[in-house]
């Protein structure tokens, strides 16, 4: 009878396991991640089967580590360089790149991993999944192809003003210039003073263009390039405001950045400064200065923007960052800092916000450290390279 009991035991466990096996592989079929392991070295053990059909490579493959050449050419050293830190300090591994498919397009994907360790602490196997984000990635272009539309149409005003006050200037001397009674140096001077006012209007048509266009290339730049470039297209607004703004640069090396995504970051940091808390006639700093971030120990760039306006609220200043979220009703779109955030952080930075709404001490102090020997990727333009 006990020998009875035990094949029924046994039976029961049997079916018990093959329904949990069976659930489980439905999971992972409906799942959108793909799973799979390495051993504690790095090495890759296996893939869910889903990889083979997005990448076409077998398990096989994978397994020699093939699944590398899979990677986009831009994003395999990035990768490698992080799962070596993951490896090296056991901390979980999160990292997005892009992947060749089967078709031979690229997909944009988001890979994580965690080690299990056994019971003297030691990493005996990792485990991770690999998703595919591209719809994601194109949701997050398109929303930053709206806050480039919205900042352009924000800086219009300034701009048009800009440019039409020296061709004004430039209309006037020309009219001046064709009195038949100035003399040959009288003429001269004013044709002079034209060509120098249309010189400046050429060189806000031409730093507002470096505003918006798609960067493909990092360039060497001073941070007083920077600052100096970002304030000319926004210096008729701050002087219709009555702002009064002060610069100190005292960063004097130069750093490679894509500067037309970082004078965006300024730009957008300015811009919510006038708008959003500083009164007609208040106080604007903006700053540079070579730092350390010592928290990850690298050297870099800081750059400040400071304000005495209004400050904001504790509540507030944890949604800043966020989507959508604006505190200037129907003039915000409520991208502009998460844009910002973003561009700060692939360029391997950080972007700090204190503020204070203390009665004789209001006011916003924005903080963005850029490190000399960051390798930021380009904007992600969709899924398909």
């Amino acid at each position: 009878m006990d020998n009875l009991n035990l094949v029924g035991d046994y039976s029961d466990a049997e079916v018990i396991y093959g329904a949990s096996q069976e659930e489980l592989y439905w999971m992972m079929e409906l799942s959108a991640q793909i799973p799979w392991t390495s051993d504690a070295d790095g090495r890759i053990l296996r893939f869910g089967h889903k990889w083979a059909e997005l990448t076409g490579l077998a398990n096989e493959q994978a397994a020699d580590d093939s699944w590398a050449e899979s990677l986009h050419q831009e994003d395999r050293s990035r990768v490698a360089a992080a799962w070596s830190v993951a490896l090296d300090s056991g901390k979980p591994f999160d990292i997005e790149h892009r992947t060749r498919t089967a078709t031979g397009s690229y997909c944009w994907m988001r890979s994580r991993a965690s080690p299990r360790h056994d019971e003297a602490g030691q990493i005996v196997k990792w485990y991770g999944t690999t998703e595919d984000i591209s719809a994601r990635k194109r949701t997050e272009d398109a929303l930053r192809q709206s806050q480039k539309l919205a900042a352009v149409a924000q800086l219009a005003s300034s701009i048009s003003h800009e440019i039409n006050n020296p061709l004004e200037a430039v209309t006037n001397l020309l009219y001046l210039a064709q009195n038949p009674e100035a003399d040959l140096e009288e003429v001269r001077r004013l044709v002079a003073s034209a060509q120098e006012h249309l010189a400046l209007v050429a060189h806000t048509t031409t730093q507002t263009l470096r505003f918006y266009k798609q960067a493909t290339n990092r360039q060497e730049i001073t941070c007083d390039e920077l600052l100096k470039s970002c304030l000319l297209i926004l210096n008729v607004r701050l002087a219709n405001r009555g702002i009064r703004v002060e610069t100190r640069c005292r960063a004097a090396r130069s750093f490679v950045c894509f500067d037309n995504e970082i004078r965006q970051v300024l730009a957008n940091l300015v811009i919510n400064s006038i708008d959003a808390s500083l009164p007609c006639g208040g106080r604007l700093l903006i700053r540079s200065r070579e730092g350390t971030n010592w928290r990850r120990n690298r050297k870099g760039i800081i750059l400040t923007v400071a304000d005495n306006g209004s400050g904001m609220s504790d509540e507030i200043r944890k949604q800043i960052y966020e989507p959508f979220f604006t505190t200037k009703e129907i003039t915000g779109t409520g991208l502009g800092l998460w844009v910002s955030c973003e561009i700060v952080t692939r360029h391997e930075g950080v972007l700090r916000v204190r503020s204070s709404e203390c009665a004789g001490r209001t006011g916003t102090v924005f903080t963005i450290f850029l490190p000399f020997d960051s390798t930021p990727p380009p904007l992600p333009t969709g899924a398909n390279i």
